[in-house]
C-alpha cells in the first residue's frame, strides 16, 4: 500500500490526495470540500477555519486572519488562545488535524493498519509558486514537527510541472518534445509557465512570471481595483504597486458581494461604501457603473492573455505552442476564454479548479509502485469486486491519427459519432438524442472497445461545460 499523503498549499488554501493503489487516487475532502481554507477566526478558546471568514477580514475584524503567509513571515507575530501566546504557524492545526483524520478513515478503509499513522506518515509536498521560499521553510518544518516525513524532492518542483507530468504519465500527452504553456489561477495571482522537456523526457520550466492579483475572477478583481482606485485618488494612501496590489486583495471579498449585487440590479449602477485598510474607520461612498464595469472587464480579460503570450514568446513565437492549459475555476470566464482562442481552440485546454487534482497526482507519482494492485481482502463494501472479464485492449486516444472516427451508444437511437483532431482532442459530427451534440469539441485519455468513456473538457461554441460520460465505443475506424 502506498501511503504517501500529497499536500498542495496555494495562497489560499490547501489540498490533499491518497493514491493507497494505483488506480484508486482519492482526494482528501471535508463535507464535500476538495480544499481547506487559510483563513482564520480566533474565538476564546478554538481556532476556526473556512472561507465564510474572508469578509470578517476584509472588513477589519481582528479576529480575522486570511493572509496566512504574510504574518508567518513576520517573526514576532503570534496570537492569544485560551489565555496563552501561540505561534502563528500553529493555526495549521485544526486544519491539518481534520486533514489526517480523512487520511487515516480512508486509508483504513483500504486496510492499513491504524497504528502504523504514529510511526510517521509519509508526505509529498508542492507549494504555489507565490509562496516564498521562508514561508516554505517553516511549513516543512512545521510538519515535520507533526510526525510527518516529507519526501527528499517536497517542495521543490511546481505545480504546472506536476500537471503536465501527471497528463503525460496517464497518456494524455504526446512523447515528443514539445512546448506547452500552463496559465494557473487557483487562488488570486495569476502564474504562467512556459515548459518543455529535458533531454530525460521530463517536462521542466524553462520561463515563468508571476502576476499578483489577476488570478481572481475578472469582475471581481476590476470591481476591487475600481474601488480601491476611487478612495486612493482622494486620500493618497497608496504610493507604490505592492501596496496597491495588497488593497485590491483585501478587497476581493467585498467585490464579490459587489458583483453580486451589480448583476441583480436593475439600475445602471450601484452604491456601496468601503475603506482602505489604513483608515478603516473612514469609509468612502462610491458609485459603480454597469457599463464602465463591462468595458474594463473586457480590457481586463484581454490583458491576462497578453501576459501570456508575452511570458511565451521568452521561448519561443505562441504558434509553436501544442497545448495552453488554463487552470482555475475563475479564467473559465466567457470573456477569459474567448481571447484565448485566438491561439486556436484546439489547443487551448480547460481545466478549471480540477486542475488541483492533476496536480495532485503529479505529486504521488514518484510514490506510486505500479505492480501493486488492491488485495481483494481490502476491498469496501462500497466497492464490490467486480465479476470476471476478459481484458480488453486499451488504446491511447492521443495515438489515433487526425480523422480517426469513434461511435458511442448509449442504445440502438441515442449515439454520437466523433473525429479525431490529433493530439487526444475530438469533435463531434453526428449526434441523436443525446446530451453532447454535433459540433461540441472533448479530450480522450483511452479508447476501450465496448466500454464508456470520459469525455473531459466538454467545450460548445467556446463555452466550457465540463466532463460527461460516454454510452459505449461501439465502432473504432483509423484510415
Amino acid at each position: 500500500m502506498n501511503r504517501t499523503l500529497a499536500l498542495f498549499f496555494d495562497e489560499e488554501a490547501v489540498s490533499a490526495a491518497v493514491e493507497p493503489y494505483k488506480g484508486k487516487f482519492s482526494a482528501i475532502d471535508k463535507k464535500g470540500q476538495q480544499v481547506f481554507p487559510l483563513c482564520f477566526y480566533l474565538s476564546e478558546k478554538e481556532i476556526q477555519y473556512g472561507a465564510s471568514f474572508q469578509e470578517a477580514a476584509a472588513k477589519g475584524d481582528p479576529r480575522a486572519i486570511n493572509r496566512f503567509y504574510e504574518h508567518l513571515l513576520n517573526k514576532q507575530a503570534s496570537f492569544r488562545l485560551a489565555g496563552y501566546e501561540r505561534p502563528f504557524i500553529s493555526l495549521l492545526e485544526p486544519l491539518m488535524r481534520d486533514i489526517l483524520e480523512v487520511y487515516e478513515a480512508k486509508l483504513t478503509t483500504f486496510g492499513a493498519d491504524p497504528e502504523g499513522f504514529d510511526t510517521g506518515i509519509p508526505i509529498s509536498v508542492a507549494f504555489s509558486d507565490s509562496i516564498v521560499p521562508r514561508a516554505r521553510k517553516a511549513i516543512m518544518a512545521y510538519l515535520r514537527e507533526q510526525k510527518l516525513e516529507p519526501t527528499a524532492d517536497s517542495g521543490t518542483e511546481p505545480p504546472a510541472a506536476l500537471f503536465v507530468r501527471n497528463l503525460l504519465a496517464a497518456g494524455q500527452l504526446p512523447g515528443e518534445r514539445l512546448t506547452y504553456a500552463v496559465v494557473e489561477a487557483f487562488a488570486s495571482n495569476l502564474h504562467v509557465s512556459v515548459l518543455q522537456f529535458s533531454p530525460a523526457g521530463k517536462p521542466q520550466r524553462v520561463h515563468f512570471e508571476r502576476f499578483p492579483g489577476y488570478g481572481e475572477d475578472p469582475r471581481v478583481g476590476v470591481l476591487a481595483r475600481y474601488v480601491v482606485d476611487e478612495i486612493n485618488s482622494s486620500r493618497h494612501l497608496l504610493h507604490t504597486e505592492e501596496e496597491k496590489n495588497r488593497e485590491y486583495q483585501q478587497h476581493f471579498a467585498l467585490a464579490k458581494k459587489w458583483n453580486q449585487k451589480l448583476l441583480t440590479t436593475q439600475r445602471p449602477y450601484i452604491h456601496v461604501q468601503a475603506a482602505l485598510s489604513a483608515m478603516p474607520n473612514s469609509p468612502s461612498n462610491i458609485t459603480i457603473r454597469k457599463k464602465s464595469i463591462e468595458e474594463l472587464t473586457r480590457a481586463h480579460s484581454q490583458q491576462l492573455v497578453r501576459y501570456m503570450e508575452k511570458c511565451v514568446q521568452q521561448v519561443c513565437d505562441t504558434e509553436e505552442l501544442a497545448r495552453i492549459f488554463v487552470l482555475g475555476d475563475t479564467l473559465k470566464n466567457s470573456q477569459v476564454l474567448q481571447a484565448f482562442h485566438r491561439f486556436g481552440q484546439d489547443k487551448l485546454w480547460v481545466w478549471g479548479n480540477e486542475g488541483r487534482l492533476e496536480v495532485l497526482k503529479g505529486l504521488l507519482l514518484n510514490s506510486r509502485e505500479p505492480q501493486l494492485t488492491q488485495p481483494q481482502h481490502a476491498l469496501s463494501a462500497e466497492e464490490p469486486p467486480s465479476p470476471t472479464t476478459h481484458p480488453k485492449q486499451q488504446l491511447a486516444a492521443f495515438e489515433l491519427p487526425p480523422a480517426a472516427t469513434l461511435i458511442f451508444e448509449w442504445s440502438p437511437n441515442r449515439r454520437v459519432k466523433a473525429i479525431s483532431r490529433g493530439n487526444g482532442q475530438f469533435e463531434i459530427v453526428e449526434h441523436q438524442h443525446s446530451k453532447v451534440i454535433t459540433g461540441d469539441h472533448f479530450v480522450l485519455e483511452h479508447i476501450q472497445m465496448g466500454q464508456p468513456a470520459m469525455l473531459k473538457n466538454v467545450v460548445r461554441k467556446g463555452k466550457p461545460l465540463g466532463n460527461y460520460r460516454s454510452g459505449a465505443i461501439t465502432h473504432l475506424e483509423s484510415s
